[in-house]
């Protein structure tokens, strides 16, 4: 007789990774995308593993690319198994793996914090929900934005932006230090150095396109980064105070970044990213106290901008200003979008106080009647979230944000502390760029804000902790 035979145990886990390296293999081999992302999650695994800010810390570098074309098309034909989300829903699982708990809170600012999380998660949800009653409406309007099906329109609208979220408890939870505060930093200022890298590469690329005008300089963008000029522009807008301390503090590459940063932001031609990343820059230098470096940025800008400025930027910078009224610089926003859809909700009380969901400029009768411009936003923040959820949600959260704006003025002018004015200046300046775009709700155009929102807490906490222990 045969004695029987058995694989030793030993042996299994090595059988185990032959064969998934053998399909991994052959699925990059034969050009699927589904190779490559089963390869970057053993990887995030293992970074996880390691440490649990590791995961988070790859989570970062990623972001600014979650919609190039091969972060942003579903695996094998699944909906919604994009290698972005498969990337932030395995990132979420570390979060508890590592021991991290959404209920569990330490100290009433952890408490607060995740009310406020909570709260406006839930507006975000409810807007979200409530425009699947005119979803037929969106994808008239809207057939290269919005799906059709509802499951698909809830996957890309609202568990999608929903992922950006996932660095703010990330780090309320598990950075409880200034060492890892600042680690976290530096990881954002390394990716905006890929970023701006591949942003000056295309552009130089594509230069005929990028001097011709905005609208190719779009299509290039959004060929290679599946975003918006704008959108990309509103990363530099959050960061550029990150990037001003780093070369304040004398990080490695922070000047080359910097640099590379603001020639990014120039070959974007966004106005507002070109305003706000400049203001941004003076403001913090102000708030360091580098009253002398501040000057000499001034000065070499106002050089730049009269002598060298190329006549690209010339001719984006100076848009509307030779007519002389508001709403030609601000490109026709204020006539053919705010006023009337301000109008028409004063004109309906129900929908005046309680709105009428996300994207609901687009389900306006003037809307559909042409009177209001064919875009998918209102191109201001807080105009679009006033009509969407109505005055008394827009009430609610402008209160509490000016309560906070209030109260994080105050703590960082009381502990004068260079990195918690540096993160107060972040929210500042993404708060300058709603004035003419951007979203209130979790969006890409306000991604770096979660963590830096998060980070702040965790400095004035660590501060107050070890003002109390001495």
């Amino acid at each position: 007789m045969l004695k029987n035979t058995h694989i030793p145990n030993s042996l299994l886990p090595c059988v185990l990774t032959i064969l998934l390296s053998v399909i991994v293999g052959f699925l990059i081999i034969s050009g699927q995308k589904a190779g490559i992302a089963l390869a970057l999650l053993p990887f995030i695994a293992w970074l996880g593993v390691r440490d649990k800010k590791y995961s988070l810390y790859f989570f970062f570098l990623i972001m600014p690319f979650y919609n190039i074309p091969f972060f942003s098309k579903n695996l094998m034909g699944l909906t919604g198994a994009k290698p972005f989300n498969l990337i932030a829903s395995f990132t979420f699982a570390m979060f508890f793996f590592s021991g991290g708990s959404l209920l569990k809170n330490e100290d009433l600012i952890e408490k607060k914090s995740m009310i406020f999380l909570t709260s406006y998660f839930v507006i975000f949800s409810v807007a979200v929900f409530r425009s699947l009653g005119y979803l037929q409406t969106l994808v008239m309007f809207g057939p290269d934005k919005f799906h059709r099906s509802p499951m698909r329109y809830l996957l890309s609208e609202w568990v999608r932006p929903a992922l950006f979220i996932i660095p703010f408890f990330y780090i309320l939870k598990h950075i409880r230090t200034e060492e890892d505060i600042q680690r976290c930093i530096d990881i954002i200022c390394y990716s905006i150095f890929m970023l701006s890298c591949a942003v000056v590469i295309v552009g130089l690329l594509n230069i005929k396109a990028i001097t011709a005008g905005r609208g190719a300089t779009n299509d290039v963008i959004s060929k290679f980064f599946g975003m918006h000029y704008n959108s990309v522009g509103s990363i530099y807008i959050i960061v550029a105070p990150l990037l001003v301390r780093q070369v304040v503090i004398g990080k490695r590459l922070s000047v080359a970044n910097f640099v590379l940063s603001s020639v990014a932001v120039a070959l974007l031609q966004s106005r507002s990213a070109i305003i706000v990343f400049l203001s941004g820059i003076i403001l913090t230098l102000y708030f360091l106290k580098k009253r002398i470096i501040m000057l000499s940025f001034i000065g070499l800008s106002a050089l730049i901008f009269i002598c060298w400025l190329p006549g690209f930027l010339i001719r984006t910078l100076s848009t509307g200003i030779e007519k002389g009224d508001m709403n030609s610089v601000l490109t026709g926003r204020v006539d053919k979008i705010w006023l009337p859809l301000l109008m028409e909700r004063f004109h309906n009380l129900r929908q005046l106080f309680l709105g009428v969901g996300r994207f609901s400029m687009m389900n306006s009768p003037r809307y559909r009647q042409g009177y209001i411009l064919q875009a998918n936003s209102a191109h201001n923040a807080f105009i679009e979230f006033f009509v969407d959820n109505g005055l008394i949600i827009f009430s609610l959260v402008m209160v509490y944000l000016v309560f906070f704006l209030k109260k994080a003025w105050s703590l960082a002018k009381e502990l004068d502390s260079p990195l918690a004015w540096v993160l107060f200046v972040c929210l500042l300046n993404y708060l300058a760029g709603t004035i003419s775009g951007r979203k209130i709700y979790p969006d890409h155009h306000n991604m770096h804000l979660f963590p830096i929102i998060a980070m702040y807490i965790n400095l004035i906490r660590l501060k107050f902790q070890n003002t109390e222990s001495e």
